[in-house]
């Protein structure tokens, strides 16, 4: 959560990158973030493949995939924070789906394997919250995902040099 010492910046979304860096200092943490975001994302996918939304009616009705709606919902959300990070994180997860359907349609149990890697994922969270000595951010908060994982990419556009 945005401290007191950041109220005036609460409304600024690159804010929340930069207080999402702030309390993640511990090298541990870092490493244990760079693992553990990708894997609760791939879980979290993985555990709403399943589910499937109608659209339309009649024969001009068609069926949308769950997981494409909350990636473009995060590609919404992550515009607000950056536009070049969350067309390079857009550029990671469309070709994520495409690999999910086809281990979907190969057999591969989605919800299984979903929240073994989201338990997984968590853990190293946690795991590195403990080295810093502070909270995870996704417990109660899900919109850090997509922060963390626009903060993941901040790291390497940074070592880039690049702008974001």
């Amino acid at each position: 959560m945005i401290g007191t010492a950041d109220k005036g910046k609460r409304n600024r979304p690159k804010a929340w990158i930069e207080h999402y860096d702030r309390c993640r200092r511990h090298p541990e943490n870092r490493r244990m973030h760079a693992i553990g975001l990708p894997l609760v994302t791939v879980g979290l996918l993985m555990l709403i493949w399943p589910l499937e939304f109608l659209v339309g009616g009649g024969a001009d009705r068609s069926i949308v995939p769950v997981a494409l709606l909350a990636v473009m919902a995060m590609a919404a959300y992550g515009c607000l924070i950056s536009f070049p990070l969350t067309i390079t994180l857009m550029l990671l997860l469309l070709p994520l789906l495409l690999l999910l359907d086809a281990l979907a349609g190969a057999g591969v149990l989605m919800v299984p394997s979903g929240t073994a890697l989201l338990a997984a994922g968590w853990l190293l969270l946690y795991r590195g919250q403990r080295q810093e000595g502070t909270p995870p951010f996704l417990l109660g908060r899900l919109q850090y995902l997509p922060v963390g994982l626009l903060w993941l990419l901040s790291l390497v556009f940074r070592q880039l040099k690049l702008p974001w």
